[in-house]
């Protein structure tokens, strides 16, 4: 069985993992506009993660709350990459930066869904709840900046 603090930990490993994605791409594409998407993209998973680190709980009583199959399923929606060592590998396919942008749009829609799954179980929580509830609008924001960024990449 899995307590929330080990979910909560998924949340801060998709986070680390989003910052050295959006960490890379600064560094590997000169385009300011794009530079300046990731340096914002990489600022906002350390906040992400600060506010994660600060839901966890001390008690470490509140095991058994998750099955195996349930935990499974929290790291498929978390972006399973983030627990293999293809991490690398898969930024040595990120040749463009419409790649970079495709990738990192798909991840920061995988979060929203791990957020919203993660927001079910704080239902009667009045301090999660709106942190949760801030961090899926900002995730929505990171998708429609993503969205602007592609459409600004192909001119339209």
């Amino acid at each position: 069985m899995y307590s929330i603090n080990e979910i909560l930990d998924i949340a801060v490993e998709l986070e680390e993992a989003g910052y050295e994605f959006y960490a890379k791409c600064i560094d590997k594409f000169d385009d300011r506009v794009v530079k300046d998407l990731f340096t914002f993209l990489a600022d906002e998973e350390l906040v992400h993660k600060k506010l994660f680190l600060s839901m966890k709980s001390d008690d470490e009583s509140e095991k058994g709350v998750f099955t195996e199959e349930y935990y499974l399923y929290m790291k498929s929606i978390g972006g399973g990459k983030i627990f293999s060592d293809e991490n690398d590998h898969d930024f040595d396919q990120i040749e463009t930066v419409e790649d970079a942008v495709k990738k990192a749009f798909h991840d920061e829609k995988e979060s929203i869904l791990l957020y919203s799954e993660l927001k079910s179980h704080y239902s009667g929580d009045a301090e999660a709840l709106p942190l949760l509830d801030r961090i899926i609008a900002e995730e929505r924001n990171h998708v429609m900046k993503l969205y602007d960024t592609m459409k600004y990449i192909k001119g339209y």
